[in-house]
């Protein structure tokens, strides 16, 4: 494995091209999170995630330990940063075919920890057809094209974007989605597509800790157009409360409430 810190916090810009498999087709996966007090907030989650997509993809010389290693010395002067790992595959020779054995860049970028957001969120939906692969579902691949299509469509600082596939509700374009349907909360299910989201797992497990009935199932797009209240998560967002989805205005009340009940910190 090869190792490349970048700070961008302080505008500096290695010029140099990395001429690897994630750039040319892909070929790799990341996961995003906060730094705090130079650890990787709910590191171990990051960690589990990395690994099994590694053994997923076939990435052969992933070594954890060396990673976290890379980690501790790069990251321990760091007080607070949002931080992305990227893990992809050296080219050897040309064409999509790879071989078992080639070594693996990792890339860890550091920049500024974004505010979390003032406005509740105001969701609007794609335009952008989701691609389905269940192979690939639930992994958080380099292959995000649809999510940078659909991005195009955020007009302000307060819009997310909702996936879907034919009437099949995903996610958000960053996110994950729940919401409140006849005083249950539920998440879409991500088996043909969309990423699952270390937050999401996160809300899940504290709303079950807590007796709060959640549900992983199909949500359509009718459904999330008739719902009581919604919000979406990531690593850096925690829980944004969404007040409007497409033309219809949310309480976000339910949500606050929610925060409250399952004493959720990003």
């Amino acid at each position: 494995m090869n190792f490349y810190f970048f700070d961008n916090r302080e505008n500096k810009v290695r010029e140099e091209i990395l001429l690897n498999r994630g750039n040319l087709y892909g070929d790799g996966f990341f996961t995003t999170g906060i730094v705090k007090d130079g650890k990787i907030l709910h590191q171990n989650r990051h960690f589990e995630r990395l690994q099994n997509t590694a053994t997923k993809f076939q990435f052969a010389d992933y070594n954890e330990d060396l990673l976290i290693q890379f980690l501790l010395d790069s990251l321990k002067d760091i007080d607070e940063a949002c931080i992305r790992i990227t893990i992809s595959r050296q080219q050897a020779g040309r064409g999509y075919q790879y071989n078992q054995l080639s070594k693996s860049d990792v890339t860890v970028q550091l920049s500024h920890r974004p505010e979390a957001p003032v406005e509740p969120c105001h969701l609007v939906l794609s335009e952008t057809p989701v691609s389905v692969n269940a192979f690939l579902a639930g992994s958080k691949h380099l292959n995000r094209l649809d999510s940078v299509l659909a991005s195009r469509q955020i007009k302000s600082d307060n819009q997310e974007v909702v996936l879907f596939h034919e009437d099949n509700v995903i996610g958000g374009s960053r996110s994950n989605l729940f919401v409140l349907d006849n005083k249950q909360w539920k998440t879409p299910s991500l088996e043909m597509a969309g990423v699952e989201g270390i937050t999401r797992q996160r809300i899940i497990e504290l709303m079950q800790q807590n007796g709060i009935p959640v549900s992983i199932e199909p949500i359509t797009l009718q459904k999330i157009q008739d719902v009581e209240a919604a919000f979406i998560t990531n690593s850096l967002l925690g829980i944004w409360p969404v007040s409007k989805i497409a033309d219809k205005c949310l309480e976000t009340i339910h949500v606050e409430n929610l925060k409250s009940d399952i004493n959720f910190v990003v």
